[in-house]
């Protein structure tokens, strides 16, 4: 069995978590900057990080895995629905 690759001191820079939780790619709770609901289900997550906002899915929220949304060449950026609030 392979053993799990940990970042050892570093720390990430968006969570200031370090140790095998500090994946540099992934997203975190701490950056999420707005849940957007239909009904009762979150379906859709607005998140920044150092590159600005981004949209992404509530299952790659805390999952510790890279989160593709963040990679520059998916990168999906919110739109004015997405951000204006709800009345």
């Amino acid at each position: 069995m392979a053993k799990k690759q940990t970042f050892g001191d570093k720390v990430n820079k968006n969570t200031g978590k370090g140790g095998q939780e500090a994946n540099f790619f992934a997203t975190s709770k701490d950056m999420v900057v707005k849940e957007i609901t239909e009904g009762e289900n979150v379906v859709k997550i607005i998140a920044k990080d150092a590159e600005g906002s981004y949209v992404t899915y509530p299952e790659h929220v805390d999952s510790g895995l890279a989160d593709p949304n963040r990679f520059h060449d998916q990168r999906i950026e919110p739109t004015e629905e997405d951000l204006a609030e709800k009345e």
